[in-house]
């Protein structure tokens, strides 16, 4: 080998230079077609690994889109065996893919190439973990739907399925409890599954921001999106495969007290509670349900409670001790299924009868009532029909003056609604699994409504419940708050005649700091009647906690009987359940309309927060009440960048956020600059 040349006088240098042997021939090997070839058959070793590599990652991979594909199709005929094989198939393509893929991984450092493979190979992990995630849920659903389409005979549990026409009714108890019990090990399935798409959404957010192509984003986005929907799907069903058992009685029997809280008259926490009963549930079974008039409870042990009345119930009801009809005094549910219960308790125990121990409390409205007369049809009870349209009137009706026509004892005037609710509940679970979904949409409709309200003194089953929003309470730690609440203090059952509006509005007050202001418009439609007079309510606005009264109007001293030259009352101030609470009595007459405006100080962190960029407010329904129209006129001093929800397009690009919506259940809003 000559001897390289040194760099001289600043000449570029040159390498060595390597000389191949003498071949066979005894020729050197210079001529350029040979050259070539030598390169071409180095290139082609070099390349060979990937080429093959490449075919082996598209093939399995373009199985793997079929394999899905065919998947999907197997669980939508409900072909679990097929799909679980499917998706097994599935598994083993995508970890071929990716384990073929991986002698790419050794050009991830090139420009732009290392990008797209980076890509790739995030997703193929992806893709792995979310088909673990679907054959676990797949290897559960055929469980759970096979429990619940199961034949009569318990050994064909699992194995066979039945017509959507079979009902809840015709399970037997082991059944019941088989599929309950699936359910609750589900919660446990649920994590793993969570956990996995987790996994899934990890892989997916280490693909490259950018620098990835434009085909390779297109295939990689509805993935994204689907274990996304997957994950948050996951998240959503876990708390109620925890709730659903424990609530229906398994693994142990439940008991609660029950309650019909008389929406037409309006009460704190739902309505007046005029009807009471013990649910006793096991294996997802009504053992019992035994219901009676609140008064037969509290009429009795009258001379003998000794817990008061809230102020306003002695002033205005002129009641000084509080029975368990008062009870649900607080808008926070909890907190007045707490009261309901231990007054139950004191006044069973002064009647000298034996109090159930409880798991906690359920109240509805009429509302749902309603709704489910529209699943099941008319019931007739005593000769009286009951459709969705009648329910209420002709219930009052019924427990106000028919009993009185047929010489019923006034202890047993409510006993038809007893049995409205036993007809109703067999004609519940004798629907079949077909309109199962029906039924359940209905709940979760008058959930959102808040019509139907669940408490547990199971503290980690009460977290769960106000996680799903069935526990009416008053949240904390809102930015800017409002609620406003009503209580009916002997207005008979008026709030079936009443319209309410409600505005909310603040301003900079030119010192740093926002003044906010409440307006509620009432309107009685109503007459005087046996059912509807001059609406007396006692109203609290609760708010953020440290607000300042500024002013307030259309408060009252009494109702027109009482106070005929309507002289303005007072506004008590106060502060509970981690707000400020502003709270007046005031009346309408039928045909009048009368407005409550309160004026206060916001606390200085709402201010702080627009400074900062951003403004949230919660304002809560109040639980039992009807939906009603709320309008938001918002002024910052500073343009809006963007909302939540949006304004209408007209109102963009000024300082103001306005909105008109409807209360129909708890509303968020987000505003930002």
């Amino acid at each position: 080998m000559p001897i390289p040349q040194l760099q001289i006088k600043g000449e570029p240098p040159r390498l060595p230079v390597y000389e191949p042997p003498e071949l066979i021939s005894g020729r050197t090997a210079k001529s350029p077609l040979k050259k070539a070839f030598f390169v071409i058959l180095i290139f082609a070793v070099l390349i060979a690994p990937f080429l093959a590599a490449g075919a082996m990652t598209v093939t399995k991979a373009m199985s793997a889109k079929d394999g899905s594909e065919a998947a999907v199709a197997a669980i939508k005929n409900l072909d679990f065996d097929r799909a679980e094989a499917e998706i097994d198939d599935l598994a083993a393509d995508l970890n071929s893919a990716k384990s073929a893929f991986r002698v790419f991984k050794l050009l991830v450092w090139m420009p732009w190439l290392g990008t797209q493979i980076s890509a790739v190979d995030h997703s193929l992990s992806a893709a792995v973990f979310s088909a673990e995630a679907v054959r676990t849920a797949l290897g559960f659903g055929k469980d759970i739907f096979s429990l619940a389409r199961a034949l009569k005979s318990p050994a064909a549990l699992g194995t066979e399925l039945v017509p959507a026409t079979k009902s809840l009714g015709e399970l037997s108890k082991e059944e019941r409890r088989a599929i309950l019990q699936k359910i609750s090990v589900s919660a446990e399935v649920l994590t793993e599954i969570d956990s996995r798409l987790k996994r899934a959404e990890e892989e997916i957010s280490r693909v490259p921001k950018s620098g990835v192509a434009d085909a390779l984003i297109k295939a990689i986005r509805p993935f994204a999106e689907k274990i996304r929907e997957a994950s948050i799907a996951a998240a959503a069903i876990r708390p109620w495969a925890v709730l659903l058992p424990e609530a229906v009685g398994y693994p142990k029997p439940k008991t609660y007290l029950f309650f019909l809280a008389n929406n037409t008259e309006l009460r704190p926490s739902a309505g007046f509670l005029g009807s009471y009963g013990i649910l006793k549930m096991t294996d997802g079974e009504i053992e019992s349900l035994v219901s009676d008039d609140i008064y037969n409870l509290d009429w009795p042990v009258k001379n003998k409670v000794q817990r008061a009345a809230p102020e306003p119930i002695k002033k205005y009801l002129g009641i000084d001790k509080l029975y368990l009809r008062d009870a649900n005094w607080s808008p926070d549910f909890p907190e007045s299924a707490r009261t309901t219960m231990d007054i139950y308790k004191e006044e069973m125990i002064l009647a000298g009868r034996v109090p159930e121990n409880l798991d906690g409390v359920i109240a509805i409205t009429p509302d749902l009532a309603k709704e489910l007369l529209r699943i099941t049809g008319s019931i007739t009870v005593r000769g009286v029909t009951f459709t969705p349209d009648n329910l209420v009137e002709e219930l009052e009706y019924q427990v106000e003056q028919a009993y009185l026509e047929v010489g019923t004892p006034i202890t047993e005037r409510k006993r038809i609604m007893g049995e409205l609710v036993e007809e109703m509940v067999h004609r519940l679970t004798a629907l079949p699994a077909g309109r199962w979904s029906e039924v359940a949409d209905i709940f979760k409709k008058q959930i959102a409504r808040k019509q139907v309200l669940f408490y547990s003194a199971d503290e980690s089953l009460e977290k769960l419940l106000i996680e799903q929003g069935l526990s009416g309470e008053i949240k904390t730690g809102e930015l800017d708050y409002l609620a406003v609440i009503d209580a009916n203090l002997a207005a008979l059952k008026t709030d079936a005649v009443m319209r309410r509006n409600l505005s909310y509005g603040i301003a900079p007050d030119g010192q740093g700091n926002f003044v906010a202001t409440v307006r509620v418009t009432y309107k009685n439609t109503g007459r005087f009647g046996l059912y509807t007079t001059r609406y007396r309510t006692y109203v609290r606005f609760y708010i953020p906690e440290g607000a300042e009264l500024v002013s307030a109007e259309g408060q009252l001293v009494n109702d027109k009987l009482k106070n005929p030259k309507l002289l303005a009352g007072q506004v008590d101030v106060g502060a509970e359940l981690g707000k400020t609470v502003f709270g007046m009595f005031t009346s309408i007459e039928p045909g009048e309309t009368r407005t409550l405006v309160v004026k206060y100080r916001l606390p200085e962190k709402v201010a702080q927060s627009v400074k900062n960029g951003s403004y949230k407010l919660l304002i809560q329904k109040q639980s039992g009440s009807a939906d009603y129209p709320l309008t938001l006129d918002l002024g910052f001093g500073k343009k809006v960048g963007r909302a939540a929800p949006a304004e209408a397009k007209k109102e963009w690009g000024d300082e103001r956020y306005r909105l008109e919506t409807a209360l129909d259940g708890d509303k968020e809003f987000s505003v930002g600059f």
